[in-house]
C-alpha cells in the first residue's frame, strides 16, 4: 500500500486529487491539510510514502516546505502540483529536494 498526503488548500484541487488516486489500486489517501503548518505536521506524524504539495498552498513558501520534508522525511517523495509547469519550476524543485512536478488539471495517466 502506498501512503500519500496531500497539502493542497483550495478544497476543489484537493477533491479532484483525492478522486484521481481513489482510482489507482493500492494508494491510500491519509491526510489532507489546508497549510503549510498542517502539512508538516501530517508528514511528520503519518511518515507518508508519497506527498503531494500544491503550488497554492501557504503560508510558508512550497519550495520551502518541500525542503523542510526533504530534509526531515527524505523516504518521503514531496510531488509539486501546478498549473505553471515549466523547465525552471522543475529544476527549482528538485534543488529543494523535490522529486516530480504534477500538472494541473489532473488526469489518470
Amino acid at each position: 500500500m502506498t501512503r500519500v498526503v496531500l497539502g493542497v488548500a483550495d478544497q476543489v484541487i484537493a477533491s479532484e486529487l483525492r478522486s484521481v488516486l481513489g482510482e489507482v489500486e493500492g494508494v491510500e489517501v491519509l491526510y489532507v491539510a489546508d497549510s503549510s503548518q498542517e502539512l508538516t505536521w501530517a508528514v511528520l506524524r503519518e511518515n507518508p510514502d508519497i506527498v503531494f504539495v500544491h503550488d497554492g498552498l501557504g503560508p510558508e513558501p512550497v519550495l520551502q516546505v518541500i525542503r523542510d520534508l526533504s530534509l526531515r522525511r527524505p523516504a518521503s517523495a514531496a510531488l509539486l502540483v501546478t498549473s505553471g509547469a515549466t523547465t525552471q519550476t522543475a529544476m527549482s524543485l528538485m534543488d529543494s529536494g523535490g522529486r516530480g512536478v504534477v500538472s494541473y488539471p489532473l488526469v489518470f495517466e
